[in-house]
């Protein structure tokens, strides 16, 4: 699995990027690209959620329900978009290509659903 998204001061595992990373990293989507990008993150089969929400460390807003997501290769949390959208924050041109290459639509198998207890496990085991 490789993990996507992650902001340290929310979910503090080793692929997270803290706050203060991000406008290092910033980068202008159009409209259309951030709108397929929405649809493709909004599109991930939920690996575990649970009843809460994410807040903004700087703005102490609430930004979307805790829970975190997969297309099968890519984890990222549910807040992952709020970043992208208000922060410009920069997608991992890996996982652009993934997007791109499946044209923005992902369709979940019933592989990836089987596998879900094992990946909620492995996640899990980072975040602690």
């Amino acid at each position: 699995m490789k993990y996507i998204g992650f902001v340290r001061e929310i979910t503090n595992i080793e692929e997270s990027v803290t706050l203060s990373e991000l406008p290092n990293a910033s980068v202008d989507y159009d409209e259309e690209t951030l709108k397929q990008i929405k649809n493709y993150l909004d599109s991930g089969v939920c690996i575990f959620g649970w009843m809460g929400y994410s807040e903004d460390p700087l703005t102490k807003q609430p930004i979307a329900p805790d829970g975190f997501f997969t297309d099968g290769k890519w984890v990222w949390p549910n807040y992952l978009y709020y970043y992208i959208e208000k922060y410009s924050m920069e997608v991992n041109p890996d996982f652009i290509l993934d997007m791109q290459s499946a044209k923005f639509k992902f369709n979940p198998s019933n592989t990836l659903r089987s596998s879900l207890g094992k990946l909620e496990l492995e996640l899990a085991a980072k975040i602690k």
